[in-house]
């Protein structure tokens, strides 16, 4: 059932039975960047989703502080001398936030 309301502009619609949309999924969780240990001060292990050749880190401002090189699709990154606070870890397409303190 339809019903317009003129004077608000508003439609409205009434719906007799199921409400689940056509075509509508859910969206399903793939695989992920991980980084253990996080938080972290030292060595972090990075596991990436897929083959890449590098992994950056970006600081709150999006710059990037390091990059490190991957070997398939594990690496090894030192938080060492990085400032505490949060950082973005970019490879493989996937986005991570390491926590450095």
């Amino acid at each position: 059932m339809l019903a317009d309301n003129l004077l608000s502009g508003f439609l409205s619609i009434c719906l007799n039975g199921p409400t689940t949309l056509l075509g509508a999924t859910a969206p399903t969780a793939g695989p992920t960047l991980t980084l253990y240990p996080n938080p972290s001060h030292g060595q972090v292990l990075l596991t990436l989703p897929g083959f890449a050749l590098t992994a950056q880190v970006l600081d709150a401002l999006g710059r990037v502080v390091r990059t490190v090189f991957v070997a398939g699709t594990n690496a090894s990154l030192d938080a060492a001398g990085l400032a505490p606070g949060v950082y973005a870890v970019r490879g493989a397409g996937q986005v991570g936030r390491l926590i450095v303190n």
